[in-house]
């Protein structure tokens, strides 16, 4: 796929801009995942960072999510490689060689991008809404028994819905900025997307029940 056809699939998002500011946090939240979900396949630079209770930094990491349908999803870190297959969450360390395998962790940071631009939003509840300056705030709450996410924040600005980043508090009062930096076209095959090249060289550490 071409960069500008890519960019084509954004126009709608400009044209429907100044339809969504008078909508609900469930009309902006439906249209924000449609817009992503339209889009697939797709490459997501995004950046993350933390911080402890005491505004610490703990860790500053940029990478590419690049999700090729909706039953799965890779992530290129500088020293790490993420493959999510639909049903194992693959790890591979670049600087010990070791590739782990276990079950998906549903309170990674992952998760939450995954959800969002996944159009898995059914899995969140909208507890409060609000405007600042340029930027609509909506907060959610994981349904169900995670209670990992004490708040989420999701920030989408006025005249589009593309989200401008995530925020959330854990249940150790770490604080998590998720910046969704840009979307640029992705190259990976559907042979070659759900591959992790020469497992045989790495050492395997199988966690799966």
């Amino acid at each position: 796929m071409k960069i500008d056809q890519i960019l084509k699939r954004f126009l709608f998002v400009l044209l429907l801009a100044g339809f969504i500011r008078a909508d609900q946090p469930q009309q902006i939240l439906n249209k924000v995942s449609k817009v992503y979900v339209n889009i697939i396949p797709f490459n997501l630079r995004f950046s993350v960072q933390s911080w402890d209770k005491n505004d610490n930094l703990l860790s500053a990491v940029e990478g590419d999510f690049l999700i090729n349908s909706q039953k799965g999803f890779r992530v290129n870190y500088p020293q790490e490689e993420i493959l999510y297959d639909g049903q194992w969450l693959w790890t591979h360390n670049k600087a010990t060689n070791q590739l782990i395998v276990e079950e998906f962790d549903p309170t990674s940071s992952l998760t939450l991008i995954y959800d969002v631009i996944n159009g898995n939003i059914n899995n969140y509840e909208i507890m409060k809404y609000d405007q600042q300056n340029k930027y609509r705030n909506i907060f959610l709450k994981p349904e169900g028994e995670n209670n990992f996410f004490k708040q989420i924040k999701l920030v989408v600005p006025q005249d589009t819905i593309l989200i401008d980043h995530l925020e959330y508090i854990d249940f150790q009062d770490n604080q998590i900025l998720i910046n969704f930096l840009r979307i640029q076209d992705t190259t990976i095959t559907d042979s070659s997307f759900y591959e992790l090249k020469d497992l045989k060289d790495k050492e395997l550490i199988d966690l799966r029940p």
